[in-house]
């Protein structure tokens, strides 16, 4: 793949990721983008010939992709976890949109916080 394919390609995944105003979810179907974007990054990376690419990728990435990972540790979790990264569970927090002083907030009732509390403890649990 040419490095002018490559890089169209990814400037279209952002763009769809990005764009909020045009979706009727607002911020909460841009997540969903962004998430769909992210599997399908995971899925493609997971063929072994991907990572033999991986530092082309992040290249191409450049500075629209921030991550604390380290290149060894992306390489690791490619190849030591192919499996975990295939299953990846997603919870939606519900809440409200709320202007504040100017500011807007995601607010979240407390049913709700204990909700998610739950699925976290119930995930973090050995």
């Amino acid at each position: 793949m040419s490095r002018a394919v490559s890089t169209w390609m990814v400037l279209r995944a952002l763009g769809f990721s990005r764009m909020r105003y045009d979706d009727p979810k607002g911020d909460l179907g841009r997540n969903d983008r962004q998430r769909e974007v992210l599997k399908q990054l995971l899925k493609n990376t997971m063929q072994f010939s991907s990572v033999l690419h991986l530092q082309n990728m992040l290249d191409e990435l450049g500075t629209h992709v921030r991550t604390d990972l380290t290149f060894d540790e992306m390489k690791e979790l490619l190849l030591d976890y192919p499996g975990d990264l295939e299953e990846i569970d997603t919870v939606e927090i519900k809440g409200k949109g709320e202007k504040i002083n100017g500011i807007y907030y995601f607010i979240v009732n407390q049913q709700e916080k204990d909700r998610i509390h739950g699925i976290l403890k119930q995930h973090l649990e050995p």
